[in-house]
């Protein structure tokens, strides 16, 4: 699923398909565990990172990685069930 995720950073950087929200984008990209991915992916999700990390006020990417984290906390969460 980290690859899907990478992909949705890219769409919501884009605004492909949905609202352009580089907030959203960044959270997507953080969340997508670099673990799971295959070296190609693991570059692109590095650059993808980067870029939009770029275009972001630090509030901004305080908001995101905080999303992030509250995804992954949920994951867990729902993990242990």
């Amino acid at each position: 699923f980290a690859a899907a995720k990478v992909n949705l950073a890219v769409m919501y950087a884009n605004g492909a398909g949905v609202s352009r929200d580089l907030v959203e984008a960044f959270a997507w990209v953080q969340f997508a565990d670099p673990n799971e991915l295959a070296v190609e992916y693991r570059k692109q999700r590095a650059r993808v990172r980067r870029e939009i990390a770029a275009k972001l006020t630090p509030k901004q990417l305080e908001e995101a990685q905080a999303l992030a984290k509250k995804w992954a906390q949920r994951n867990t969460d729902q993990g242990d069930k």
